[in-house]
């Protein structure tokens, strides 16, 4: 999975999550101590987070983000869901992403499945 790929799996978890939770962008903006196009870089994908501002997104959210775990198990998560999407019906590829929601170490919004 390239960098890019990446980097918009990531802003669009980020973006549910602030989303979901009703939090502004100038919130997180303020919080990181940068602009709101920043914030909007970050969450489409354009610009890459550090860890660190991963987590004081998800501070400001209340929630918890474990970059190394929770990144890696998303990512393999939403590659088998590709690998898979081909090959599925309508109802099986619906199942796989209730799997995917319904997974309990993964703490995240799905909004983006909805």
């Amino acid at each position: 999975m390239s960098n890019n790929i990446n980097r918009s799996l990531i802003g669009n978890i980020l973006k549910s999550i602030r989303v979901e939770k009703n939090i502004p962008m100038k919130k997180i903006a303020s919080a990181l101590k940068v602009s709101e196009s920043t914030v909007s870089q970050i969450e489409t994908g354009k610009n890459s987070a550090t860890k660190e501002k991963i987590n004081e997104i998800c501070h400001v959210c209340g929630c918890s983000f474990d970059y190394k775990t929770d990144r890696k198990k998303m990512i393999d998560l939403v590659l088998y869901i590709y690998a898979q999407y081909s090959n599925l019906s309508t109802d099986e590829m619906n199942s796989t992403i209730e799997e995917v929601k319904n997974n309990s170490f993964i703490s995240c919004s799905y909004a983006r499945f909805d």
